[in-house]
């Protein structure tokens, strides 16, 4: 390797790591953020589940289905919020991406992401969407004499998670021809 290329994977991994701190402590704070928010949900939604008098002594229990939704997504966020902050966190200490580490928290974010689309999918049986704003959403519905529930799939979600699964197998690739390079000198 040359002086001159040296210094230019010199300059390119420096920015890598001054990049990768900023989104590190972008996602720190939004982390906390998140917990905050998520933490008063949870315990509004159990007080509107389980406790419904607290807002009106007519008013009817909200069931458990908004409850466990909080929790579940919450979770799922959570989740993803702290693989992407251990991702960033070893480019910003210099390690390389392409390790089986880094192919594992990808592959564990896609997975995220293919359950949050499930769970949508499973709670979203006999919902309507009165509004949609933002997302992608492919809805059918299976008629029967007596009901005509619907079923919601999150595609922008699913497709997420199929890019991350690829993304993940290119990083695996990479690991796998890196160690084949360092195994070469």
């Amino acid at each position: 390797m040359t002086t001159e290329e040296y210094t230019k994977t010199e300059a390119s991994l420096n920015r890598l790591k001054k990049s990768a701190k900023a989104i590190r402590v972008f996602f720190k704070v939004i982390f906390v953020l998140f917990c905050i928010v998520w933490v008063m949900l949870v315990a509004l939604f159990g007080c509107l589940s389980f406790f419904p008098e607290i807002v009106s002594p007519d008013a009817e229990s909200a069931g458990a289905v908004p409850f466990i939704l909080c929790i579940v997504f919450g979770l799922l966020i959570a989740v993803f919020l702290r693989q992407a902050i251990h991702f960033l966190s070893d480019i910003e200490k210099g390690e390389s991406p392409f390790s089986m580490r880094q192919v594992r928290r990808i592959r564990v974010v896609a997975l995220i992401f293919m359950v949050y689309v499930v769970v949508e999918a499973v709670f979203s049986i006999g919902q309507t969407t009165l509004v949609e704003s933002g997302s992608l959403m492919v809805k059918y519905s299976v008629t029967s004499v007596n009901s005509n529930p619907t079923l919601s799939i999150n595609f922008g979600m699913l497709s997420a998670a199929a890019i991350l699964y690829c993304l993940s197998l290119v990083f695996e690739y990479g690991t796998l021809l890196q160690q084949l390079s360092d195994e070469t000198l």
